[in-house]
């Protein structure tokens, strides 16, 4: 198996962010097919990678003493449909 070394990272606070970094050339990322869903084919191309069909674990948390935003709403939504996960 081949070795990714990165020479430099980018910390970036949202998924639109990164969908358009990636779509200006600014490098790559594993993201979940519903993410880019819209973009691939047309701005994205999906690469193989050798995890396909493969299950994995996602965590999310928030804060107890503040608000749920809409996006936040939404996130969690999307979570419970598309990957069949618990919101509470």
């Amino acid at each position: 198996m081949d070795r990714i070394t990165l020479k430099s990272s980018m910390e970036l606070d949202g998924i639109e962010a990164m969908k358009q970094c990636f779509i200006s050339n600014l490098g790559v990322a594993i993201l979940l097919n519903f993410v880019v869903q819209k973009e691939l084919g047309q701005q994205l191309v999906a690469l193989p990678c050798g995890i396909d069909g493969q299950t994995i674990d996602i965590c999310y948390s928030y804060h107890q003493n503040k608000g749920i935003t809409e996006p936040m709403k939404l996130m969690m939504q999307l979570l419970s449909q598309k990957l069949h996960v618990s919101t509470t």
